[in-house]
């Protein structure tokens, strides 16, 4: 007999993995990558002062580019980019790095990552919760039915993870949204405030589902 075990739980994507592009336009390409290193260094004081720790802050490779007269082979300037990607945790300092990008021309907000920190740990519990489902089954069908079953086989359906997104209400309430109410108490128009909560989208859920499907053999019947 087939016995098919399930588990599912729920948590939060509780780190964000954010991707800065820092661009600077010189003269001389010298004083383009010192600027450069000089907002980036800015930056990152400016992030660890606020809590992000060191250690999450990295720099990728600079690359730069000659930027052509429009007339004449020699460039008249030099185009320096660096990539910064910075894990955080809290949507406050989510906020932070959005707020870095409206300050600054020379940074561009590219992109967001969310992840789950205890992932593996998820995993784990989720596939312990569907083999004690087929044993509480087992258990209950031996007991019921007066048999012995031993297990001989068995089909793993692996994790799946489901994300959902905050609720209207919830998204509405984090990127300040207004809603102005006519005389009698219905709502006459809408004010939406879109700050730096709204550049970068807020924590997601995530649900871990799997399941086990174990063959059972009667090897005693009374």
């Amino acid at each position: 007999m087939n016995i098919n075990g399930e588990g599912e739980l729920t948590a939060y994507k509780d780190t964000a993995k954010v991707r800065l592009m820092v661009t600077s336009d010189e003269r001389s390409l010298r004083q383009a990558m010192e600027a450069n290193q000089a907002l980036r260094l800015e930056l990152i004081q400016e992030f660890v002062a606020a809590g992000i720790p060191i250690d999450d802050i990295n720099n990728s490779n600079v690359s730069s580019t000659p930027q052509l007269g429009l007339f004449g082979r020699n460039p008249n300037s030099f185009e320096v980019s660096a990539r910064m990607e910075i894990q955080v945790s809290s949507e406050e300092h989510l906020q932070l790095l959005a707020a870095a990008a409206d300050e600054h021309d020379e940074v561009e907000f590219e992109t967001t990552a969310f992840e789950h920190s205890e992932k593996n740990s998820f995993e784990d519990q989720v596939r312990e919760m569907a083999l004690q489902d087929v044993k509480a089954q087992k258990a209950y069908y031996e007991s019921s039915l007066g048999l012995e079953l031993k297990a001989i086989n068995f089909f793993y359906g692996g994790i799946r993870q489901m994300s959902r997104a905050m609720p209207r209400a919830a998204m509405a309430q984090e990127m300040g949204m207004e809603m102005e109410m006519d005389a009698n108490g219905g709502r006459a128009s809408t004010s939406l405030s879109l700050t730096a909560s709204a550049v970068a989208p807020t924590f997601d859920e995530v649900e871990y589902q799997t399941n086990i499907n174990v063959v059972f053999e009667i090897v005693n019947e009374n």
